[in-house]
């Protein structure tokens, strides 16, 4: 990228900390290019798509079909799009890359551009915009270190830390592959030096993505640029970007839509269930990726028996892939998801992997793992049940034996891993009955094997009495390199289908997808609103200064350490802010948890900022035109229409900058520098 060439000189003109390494959500890969009904098991109906870009009115539609080339910056749809055949949206990339540079290294790596980009949920088609305008698809010899074998066809410079090739006094970013500049086998990235991460996942960190593409590449939120009008002509950049995009979806057709609202259509009928941006409210799944870093040898406090964790590649990139992808599938789905590790290297005991599926209340726990010596992936999967007597014991002390006794635990785990073998069999292997429930774990954990406690039951679920617990293997030969891409998401889709018939998400649980009608009703549960205003907020009103002004409310207080935790804004002096103050009241409520960049924005600045570009703007000429859960910025200050709640002094709720915490507001409704905002 052109501005990368400049980087160092910009970081150290502005002293700006880049995060260079991207911990997203989850990994789907294509080795080969998958069917429509393999894409249709993984998708389950459902369309990736971004909700700010779907949701503009039919009029506003932008992005490839954009007459300007600001409209084009305002529409174009950095996050993934409404994508309803990945196959065939990898084909007319692969069509457009072949017809533009013959000799580009990008040749057939449509499948990946698609996977890295619906992985990291970034518009696929943009990277493709991205390396024909700094480098001619890789073909270049001047751009980016690509004669000095850097693979990189976007111009990302390097910094002392990271893998990287110089060419005159620049460092540029070196990826092991032109391949894994856009799919990288580890995602998403541990952030350990030497460990590439794919362009998606960088960017995906790096960039102001919500700020539309002149906002991404121009710089916006406090966030660098990707090619600055400084150095660029901005106008035609953004045209010559649009352009490639409209080349890409005329030759897609129907596969991709990006002009158009979110809902789908999908080839096996129904409707979609789940939006980006929804609060899962289903049954909580915790997936346990098999392995990962080492945990030496330790006595589990609980019963006795020892144990420890092994490094054991490749099956721990596999089934961390496996597990990323589930977790995105389920998410959509409606379900709460609760991963056991986060990334292929983390070192997590399995004691505690069980603990964090109890505390998360999980209704169902899957363990997923390869086995290197049971043959191919096609001929050979099995699915292990909790069972009624079953144990492990002490290696070093035979006194130490424990039993599985739990019954309606072990009944469910029955029930759940029949299904979910039934799906694995159709996903994984065509339906034919090769993947089979294993109740006896014997062979795996022998005596002689050496490990600390052996038996015939995994310790998660032996430690697990009170989760039903389901064990995942599925072949990987020795030597393989693991699971290929598409295995991978064959495997996920067996899982997630499984759970799907298992535990499915009641009605009352599916989000809804589509798109707010504007108007002036609030669409937002504001029940909720008015309920956790009387929790957060002092029914009276105190002036700064006085005695019990800054004293917070129990449970506002422990709201703010909640948040605190996720990293969410909290404002000044432990949450007594106005802005902390509405931020927590709108997510808390689940009235929007979007609000405020999923409350990990700023100040009252950035919070109308994306108020503005989510929610609506009023006119208010009275408290007539208000409802609870409005929300009002005045230069500096927010705060929200509380309406008429009983025992509560004001229609205003509000908070001051370590002056006043939360409590009934005198700010006016109709304040003429007031600026109200409603959730559409």
């Amino acid at each position: 990228m052109k501005s990368s060439k400049y980087f160092r000189s910009v970081i150290k003109l502005f002293q700006l900390l880049i995060i260079i390494f991207a911990i997203t959500l989850s990994n789907t890969g294509l080795a080969y290019a998958l069917t429509q009904q393999d894409f249709d098991a993984i998708q389950n109906n459902t369309a990736y798509y971004d909700e700010s870009e779907a949701c503009k009115n039919e009029g506003d539609a932008g992005g490839a079909n954009a007459n300007t080339a600001g409209d084009a910056a305002n529409d174009y749809p950095i996050r993934v799009p409404y994508i309803k055949d990945a196959a065939k949206l990898a084909q007319a990339i692969d069509d457009y890359t072949v017809n533009y540079k013959s000799n580009s290294p990008f040749v057939g790596m449509g499948k990946y551009f698609v996977q890295g980009g619906m992985r990291a949920g970034i518009n696929p088609i943009l990277a493709v915009a991205q390396a024909t305008m700094e480098s001619q698809m890789g073909t270049a010899p001047n751009s980016g270190g690509i004669d000095k074998g850097s693979n990189n066809a976007f111009g990302r410079t390097a910094s002392d830390r990271q893998p990287g090739v110089f060419k005159g006094t620049r460092k540029w970013y070196q990826w092991p592959s032109f391949q894994e500049s856009i799919y990288a086998k580890t995602y998403p990235s541990s952030g350990r030096v030497g460990q590439p991460n794919d362009w998606f996942q960088y960017i995906s960190e790096v960039f102001a993505l919500d700020s539309g593409l002149q906002g991404y590449l121009n710089g916006a939120e406090g966030k660098p640029a990707y090619a600055p009008a400084f150095e660029n002509n901005l106008p035609v950049y953004i045209e010559n970007v649009t352009k490639i995009t409209n080349q890409i979806v005329e030759k897609a057709g129907d596969a991709i839509d990006i002009t158009k609202k979110g809902t789908a259509t999908p080839s096996t009928g129904g409707t979609s269930t789940a939006q980006e941006g929804t609060t899962p409210t289903g049954p909580v799944v915790a997936i346990d990726p098999g392995h990962g870093g080492v945990v030496n040898q330790y006595i589990d406090p609980v019963t006795g028996l020892g144990d420890l964790e092994y490094v054991n590649e490749p099956e721990a990139t596999s089934v961390q892939d496996v597990s990323n992808i589930l977790k995105t599938v389920l998410e959509t789905a409606g379900y709460k998801v609760v991963m056991l590790k986060t990334n292929t290297n983390d070192s997590v005991s399995k004691r505690q992997r069980v603990d964090a599926a109890k505390n998360a209340g999980a209704a169902i726990a899957v363990s997923i793992h390869t086995d290197s010596g049971s043959g191919a992936f096609e001929n050979w999967g099995e699915t292990w049940p909790q069972v009624v007597g079953h144990y492990r014991q002490s290696q070093d002390n035979p006194a130490v034996k424990v039993s599985f006794s739990n019954q309606e635990t072990a009944q469910k785990s029955a029930t759940y891993a029949n299904i979910i073998n039934e799906e694995r069999d159709k996903a994984e292997r065509g339906g034919k009955g090769i993947t089979k429930v294993n109740t006896d774990q014997a062979k795996y954990f022998p005596q002689s094997r050496g490990l600390p406690s052996w038996g015939n039951l995994s310790l998660v679920q032996l430690w697990s009495d009170s989760v039903p617990w389901v064990y995942n293997e599925a072949g990987s030969p020795t030597g393989s390199g693991g699971l290929t891409p598409e295995q991978k998401l064959k495997y996920a889709a067996g899982i997630a289908n499984g759970i799907k018939r298992a535990l499915p998400v009641t009605p009352a649980s599916i989000p809804s997808i589509g798109c707010p009608v504007s108007k002036n009703t609030a669409s937002g549960n504001t029940d909720g609103i008015t309920n956790t205003i009387l929790s957060y907020a002092w029914p009276e009103y105190r002036a700064k200064g006085t005695s019990g002004a800054t004293d917070r409310k129990p449970e506002y207080a422990t709201a703010i350490t909640a948040a605190k935790s996720k990293s969410q804004y909290i404002g000044g002096c432990d949450g007594v802010d106005c802005g902390a103050f509405v931020s927590r009241v709108i997510i808390d409520s689940g009235f929007d948890p979007r609000y405020n960049y999923d409350g990990k924005g700023g100040n009252t600045t950035s919070q109308e900022r994306w108020t503005r570009e989510n929610w609506q703007l009023l006119t208010v000429n009275s408290t007539a035109d208000l409802q609870p859960g409005d929300v009002a910025f005045t230069p500096g200050h927010t705060y929200m229409y509380a309406g008429k709640i009983a025992g509560f002094n004001s229609e205003i709720a509000s908070a001051s900058l370590c002056g006043r915490a939360p409590m009934a507001g005198k700010e006016s409704p109709v304040d003429n520098q007031a600026r109200w905002y409603r959730k559409k």
